[in-house]
């Protein structure tokens, strides 16, 4: 056969055919990387280009440059068993954007959008709520916690801990005494939970991402609402935790109380830009506009800055700050210093 593409995948070792199959390496890719994306950030800018930025860590707002804002250095970067730096993740991201822009624009204007376009923008939304520090950071925790409860089942008999000692060539030249109160100590120490577990932030970002992907069918079949601001002076913020998750029953009154993402009760809110939210609930794959004062606009608002992990986002520094204040924000600890 003269061209390689005729040659019949059942003549190849399975294993050279999956080499020959596989997508070759992303090796180059951004340093500088956004977790939220900067044509994102553009769309909370105000008439000279700038966001208001309120830091909950500093408590301070400041004004700066949306390719300055929510960037981490190889945040999405990661590692082969070669040693080498891959980009598949920040490619992936920047094709979500790409395809999630013009939807975007769409609904700002209020336009109707095609089933892919649809799509499109679940895939960036599901995305916007699990690629970010906050989402990544909350998974470590959440494996740490879990982790030691394990250790508490492990190391909660005295006999059996000291069991587990004497197989260790460290333990097995102690005295009995000595090997029991080894085994106490190491039993009050764990029972009592004061100790930090370290988990891998690159698993937990994969984890994060693996998770967006699942959620995206769910969000493309939701009802969609886009409330606009009726009042022009008036506008929406965003966060670097920027998708709201809140319960629509009774029992679910409170955020993150008793509902998921997945959960038929949830209420999704994602500040599209400063002028427009998406409103994602029900299963029935219908859109539609609705205006919205300046009552339901401050609503919004601060919901979304009462979960921001560090920053709240927004076209007016007054604007931030009043929320910051409302919300004292100031007094809460902030997430991760990047």
């Amino acid at each position: 056969m003269d061209d390689q593409n005729d040659i019949d995948p059942g003549l190849l070792p399975f294993d050279a055919f999956e080499r020959a199959t596989e997508p070759a390496p992303v090796l180059k890719g951004p340093k500088r990387q956004h977790y939220l994306p900067r044509f994102y950030l553009e769309g909370f800018a105000d008439d000279d280009g700038l966001v208001a930025l309120f830091d909950q860590k500093e408590n301070e707002v400041r004004l700066q440059q949306p390719v300055n804002t929510a960037v981490i250095g190889h945040f999405y970067t990661m590692e082969d068993e070669q040693g080498r730096q891959r980009f598949e993740i920040e490619e992936m991201l920047s094709k979500v954007e790409g395809a999630a822009k013009p939807v975007i624009d769409k609904l700002t204007a209020r336009e109707s959008i095609t089933d892919q376009e649809r799509a499109d923008l679940a895939a960036f939304v599901a995305l916007a709520a699990m690629r970010t520090p906050a989402r990544v950071d909350n998974i470590q925790k959440m494996m740490g916690d879990a982790m030691r409860q394990v250790n508490k089942v492990m190391f909660s008999n005295t006999r059996q801990v000291k069991t587990q000692l004497q197989r260790h060539p460290e333990y097995q030249n102690l005295g009995d005494d000595e090997m029991n109160k080894q085994a106490k100590d190491l039993v009050a120490f764990v029972q009592g939970g004061e100790y930090e577990i370290e988990t891998n932030e690159k698993w937990a970002l994969q984890t994060s991402i693996q998770t967006a992907m699942e959620m995206m069918p769910m969000f493309a079949a939701r009802d969609w609402i886009v409330e606009h601001c009726a009042n022009p002076k008036k506008s929406f913020v965003t966060a670097d935790a920027p998708v709201l998750l809140q319960g629509t029953g009774p029992q679910d009154s409170g955020f993150l109380r008793g509902v998921g993402f997945g959960s038929a009760n949830a209420l999704i809110a994602f500040p599209l830009n400063a002028s427009a939210v998406l409103l994602l609930l029900g299963n029935g794959g219908s859109l539609q506009y609705v205006n919205v004062d300046q009552e339901r606009v401050r609503t919004v608002n601060l919901a979304i800055a009462s979960r921001c992990f560090r920053f709240v986002v927004g076209r007016h520094a007054r604007l931030v700050d009043s929320l910051a204040k409302d919300l004292n924000l100031a007094k809460r600890d902030a997430g991760r210093n990047d």
